[in-house]
């Protein structure tokens, strides 16, 4: 069976390359693609921009008319659902015959809301097994019905809710994730970063994230760990698929949540970059907690050849992180992490959000001097955005803090009008965020680009302008090959 798979982004580098690298494709669907391809079927990606809506709108007709697939899916979050609604409510108006479901968070935490639309199907929960089922029944001619996670429309508009199958207990069973539909879609070239999804779900419960949600979706356990050799035997196949293989990012919600696991995984990856032609650095998520503040596990991370680590602030004001952000953990314990990091000679980007709901002026000027203090080599900071299903969101709404506003534009325009945090001073603060955090520390030029990048990521002409003088700079950048991104763009696009 022919499976179409349709996956959406705010803007791109340009309208048939959206995508820098392979580091930034969607793990999730790779999977759903992998599994589908290991049962038989065969797959087509369509990347789309809604900030060139019509022109995506007609590479995916065109894909339609090209591949003629009897099954679409697609993924999506809550501020690119508009979007795919209004593309599957396209094609369903075209092709009323083609079997359209929405898998992703928002499917998994708003099934209601997406049941209701133009899809077919809705997946809740993990997809992987879900679509080749689906695949399977639709190409024996069934018509599709009891597939755990599929809530299925029946004829005469019945909607059949199947109950949820357990997480998936041992990941090893699925293949690797398809990267080769992804080729057509990335600038880069050779292609010399990619993205290893080491584990799936998180051990926390901050109160903004998605993943305190998705744990309920489903039975079963919620946190699982690949083997550390089923890992490296990954890592072994990038290599050799793409030899140019300079950087993998480990996309972990934090790498440190089993000392064990990780000691056995990163000796594993230090003896593969031992053998000549081999070396990899390396790049991770970690989460501030008391037990992995150790020399150890540091140590273990500089052996496997981490260069880069991402460490989650969140919010300068521990108060804020206690009471509202559910992360309690201290400044000093904040400290110690970057500490050791840099000891170990990694480079550390510090994420940070700005406007979370009872946070004041003062609270946030504590996330600016916490940043100032540690002057990360790289920032990461975002506006709070209330996400549907979030414990948060109920709060938000709870305490009428909701207000209409650019969803395409998350994280980067202020959602939430408090009296103690009003839009307008939100919306300056994380524009000059950067600029105050680097001051005395990096060069006036740099400390302008980051503002004159923040305020013109929130609008559609200034993030798409942006877009495509970095890709100008990658074709320049491949007549004469050079190592990185300067650090002036580089920097300028983490905002």
């Amino acid at each position: 069976m022919r499976v179409l798979l349709v996956y959406s982004l705010r803007s791109g580098l340009s309208l048939r390359q959206p995508l820098e690298s392979l580091g930034d494709i969607h793990i999730g669907l790779s999977y759903v693609s992998a599994h589908l391809k290991s049962q038989g079927h065969s797959t087509r990606l369509v990347v789309l921009s809604n900030e060139r809506a019509s022109r995506g709108l007609s590479l995916l007709k065109a894909a339609v008319v090209e591949f003629d697939p009897q099954l679409v899916g697609f993924t999506a979050v809550t501020t690119q659902y508009p979007f795919i609604v209004a593309a599957a409510r396209q094609l369903k108006q075209l092709w009323p015959g083609k079997f359209l479901i929405l898998g992703g968070t928002h499917a998994s935490l708003e099934p209601d809301e997406a049941i209701a639309d133009s899809f077919d199907a809705v997946c809740v929960g993990e997809g992987e097994l879900p679509a080749a089922e689906l695949a399977k029944q639709m190409e024996s001619g069934q018509s599709p019905r009891g597939i755990p996670n599929l809530w299925i429309k029946q004829a005469g508009g019945t909607v059949e809710k199947n109950p949820t199958r357990n997480f998936l207990t041992k990941l090893e069973q699925l293949p690797f994730p398809d990267r080769e539909m992804w080729h057509d879609w990335v600038m880069q070239r050779p292609r010399t970063r990619h993205v290893v999804l080491p584990s799936r779900g998180c051990p926390y419960n901050c109160s903004y994230c998605s993943n305190h949600a998705l744990r309920k979706v489903a039975p079963g356990q919620y946190v699982r760990l690949r083997a550390p050799a089923n890992i490296l035997q990954e890592i072994q196949q990038l290599k050799q698929r793409d030899p140019e293989t300079t950087n993998i990012h480990l996309e972990s919600e934090t790498i440190a949540m089993n000392f064990d696991w990780l000691n056995e995984l990163t000796e594993r990856i230090r003896v593969f970059n031992d053998q000549p032609d081999k070396k990899i650095s390396f790049s991770c998520n970690f989460r501030v907690a008391r037990p992995f503040l150790k020399d150890q596990v540091f140590g273990a991370l500089e052996r496997a050849n981490v260069r880069t680590i991402s460490i989650g602030l969140e919010s300068g004001s521990e108060r804020i992180r206690r009471e509202v952000l559910r992360r309690p953990y201290s400044n000093e314990d904040f400290f110690q992490a970057v500490a050791l990091a840099r000891r170990h000679q990694m480079n550390v980007t510090v994420l940070n959000m700005i406007g979370l709901p009872g946070e004041t002026l003062a609270d946030h000027m504590e996330t600016v001097e916490v940043n100032r203090r540690v002057c990360p080599d790289r920032s990461s900071t975002s506006i709070f955005y209330p996400y549907p299903g979030t414990d948060l969101f109920g709060a938000c709404k709870a305490q009428g803090l909701l207000t209409a506003g650019n969803v395409t534009a998350e994280r980067r325009c202020a959602t939430l009008d408090s009296p103690k945090f009003r839009k307008t001073e939100v919306q300056r603060a994380y524009d000059w965020f950067e600029y105050r955090v680097y001051r005395g520390h990096r060069p006036f030029h740099f400390r302008l680009l980051k503002v004159l990048r923040n305020k013109g990521a929130r609008h559609a002409w200034g993030d798409v302008a942006f877009l495509r003088l970095l890709a100008l700079w990658h074709t320049l950048r491949d007549r004469k090959p050079m190592k990185t991104i300067p650090a002036v763009l580089n920097g300028a696009r983490s905002a």
